[in-house]
């Protein structure tokens, strides 16, 4: 996973720290706790940056939302709108790769993250953790 969130990150513009395999899960939840937001999948680094406080962005695909998603006020889901969404496979027809997941636009993606992140913190320092 470390090299899809370097393929991730050469998109990224500005300042960020990619500490992606670096923490622990007690450092994960303390810098979460100051962060201006977590962008991620629906995984436990997920929900342990929400129960810190950051204002989650998280994308689903074939797990359960309504099992999975982010506890507690001001986060966002994003999905792809699909009739198998939720399926709860591991990848369209047994191929380990999810449609839902795959045509997610990244400009729609990219937007939102600009409208969390353009509220920033009282003292104008953007945090941007990856998973």
């Amino acid at each position: 996973e470390i090299e899809k969130v370097n393929l991730i990150l050469k998109h990224v513009e500005g300042r960020y720290i990619n500490l992606a395999g670096m923490i622990t899960l007690n450092e994960l939840a303390a810098l979460s706790s100051i962060a201006d937001l977590f962008f991620g999948v629906s995984t436990s680094a997920m929900h342990i940056a929400a129960a810190a406080g950051a204002p989650v962005i998280a994308v689903f695909g074939p797990c359960p939302i309504d099992l999975w998603y982010p506890w507690g006020g001001g986060h966002t889901v994003i999905v792809k709108q699909m009739p198998c969404l939720c399926c709860g496979q591991n990848g369209c027809n047994g191929t380990g790769i999810s449609r839902c997941l795959e045509e997610l636009e990244p400009d729609a993606i990219l937007k939102k993250i600009d409208e969390v992140l353009d509220k920033g913190r009282p003292d104008g320092t953007n945090i941007w953790i990856v998973p």
